[in-house]
């Protein structure tokens, strides 16, 4: 019986490898190789080959770029996939023009997005430890996704039992919230977008309350106006950006 699912890397971010603004192209890993995922599985290399020969490019094209894995958020589609010692490689043209892939360009300008996929378990095998070792996959499609308000990928480690994992939380959220604040001042992204880092935004305010004591409350974004003064998406979200 075959087994499908998504896969995230947590022991180490699936990130941009590079990005051509102009053309909205990017190129990112999708998948990492002999890296424990969420589910206790290790992708081994070589695990796309059959996969990227038959549904990539060059085969039936019907790999996807998604956010969010949203089947109705497409937002590009790849036009090369390869694979080298790390991992899955990604080059992506974006859909510029439309609104999800402006956003997704201005996210990935703003460095704001890791990456996880879509697949079914072709083959696969189990150590003594119960890990399992993925050796082909077929993929449907890669995704870029957020850490923080992804509803795949809920907050992490914010729990800890030691000083050096208390340390490494809180320098992933401050990070996080660095490039949030710098999204929001960014006067391409669109309106619904804006709402959405928002929500993410107070969501790590308030994660970040319950590891330490911040002197503010969370404020509620302003209602969005039509003014042409303000660039889309950041008079709606002014607010927010008096806790930094």
């Amino acid at each position: 019986m075959l087994t499908q699912g998504y896969s995230y890397a947590y022991a180490g971010p699936v990130l941009l490898k590079d990005i051509d603004g102009r053309k909205g192209i990017v190129q990112f890993y999708g998948a990492a190789f002999n890296n424990v995922d969420s589910d206790g599985d290790v992708t081994m290399p070589g695990a796309f080959t059959k996969t990227f020969a038959e549904n990539g490019p060059t085969g039936a094209n019907r790999i996807k770029h998604l956010r969010q894995h949203e089947t109705r958020t497409i937002i590009g589609k790849p036009i090369e996939l390869g694979q080298d010692t790390v991992g899955a490689v990604v080059s992506s043209q974006l859909a510029l023009g439309s609104k999800d892939g402006d956003d997704a360009l201005a996210l990935y300008e703003l460095d704001l997005f890791e990456h996880s996929f879509g697949y079914r378990i072709m083959k696969s095998h189990k150590d003594e430890a119960g890990i399992q070792y993925l050796t082909e996959l077929a993929v449907s499609e890669f995704s870029a996704v957020t850490w923080g308000a992804n509803r795949f990928t809920p907050l992490i480690g914010i729990k800890c039992d030691t000083k050096a994992g208390l340390d490494l939380t809180l320098a992933r959220i401050q990070d996080r919230e660095g490039k949030l604040v710098k999204a929001l001042r960014h006067g391409t992204i669109s309106d619904d977008l804006g709402y959405q880092l928002a929500d993410e935004l107070e969501a790590i305010q308030t994660a970040y309350k319950g590891l330490i004591s911040l002197p503010s409350e969370p404020v509620k974004p302003a209602i969005a106006t039509s003014e042409s003064e303000e660039p889309s998406g950041e008079k709606a979200l002014t607010s927010f950006l008096q806790l930094i």
